[in-house]
């Protein structure tokens, strides 16, 4: 109920002049949080009755839904803060019906390694594209000038990838090596106090 209310406020009480839909992420990102923890809690053991057609149907509807958000949201900035409601209505479809065509494409190896390394890529990713366009910058212009001759669009083609390249290396790394590893240790250092805090309790 929060995090609906604060996204009403957000939406149709603030305005531009008010908030820097720049610099508050952290209000999107806290909305997102609070309303994917309700959305696993309600879908919990729900949706058997729903047919599967209906099923689909939601499923797909949500997604086109979420793409075009996507597209438009550059129009007015405040369609973010909608983004988590409709991320977390997709998200409850596909695990309240997993067994329709949706959640099976979206279950293929591929995406499911993207899926895992999805918050190391959010977090590495701009650092990559600030040292890829001081690479450009060091390259010069004449040298990029001069591989685009030979194919128009070549050059921007070539960073886009080394781009694509490094961020999926570099998230990888920081997956296994310090997100994987933080979070295994933020689990055991909360499962010790919780123990004696059990037998305090008892």
């Amino acid at each position: 109920m929060l995090a609906v209310l604060g996204a009403a406020l957000i939406i149709f009480v603030l305005k531009n002049e008010t908030l820097d839909f720049q610099t508050n992420g952290f209000t999107r990102c806290f909305l997102g949080f609070f309303i994917g923890v309700l959305t696993l809690r309600f879908v919990t053991g729900r949706g058997r009755a729903v047919s599967p057609l209906v099923q689909s149907v939601c499923q797909i509807g949500l997604a086109a839904v979420a793409v075009v958000l996507v597209c438009v949201v550059g129009f007015d900035e405040r369609l973010s803060f909608v983004a988590p409601v409709v991320f977390a209505a997709l998200l409850g479809s596909l695990m309240a019906f997993p067994e329709r065509l949706l959640p099976k494409l979206l279950s293929v190896r591929p995406l499911v390694w993207l899926g895992k390394r999805s918050y190391s890529i959010y977090m590495v990713h701009a650092l990559v594209l600030v040292l890829i366009q001081y690479f450009a910058r060091g390259v010069g212009p004449a040298r990029l000038q001069m591989v685009d001759n030979l194919l128009p669009g070549l050059a921007a083609s070539l960073l886009l990838a080394v781009f694509v390249v490094a961020v999926l290396a570099l998230s990888n790394f920081t997956y296994l090596r310090v997100e994987m590893p933080g979070s295994r240790f933020v689990l055991r250092l909360f499962s010790r106090r919780a123990v004696p805090s059990v037998a305090a309790a008892e």
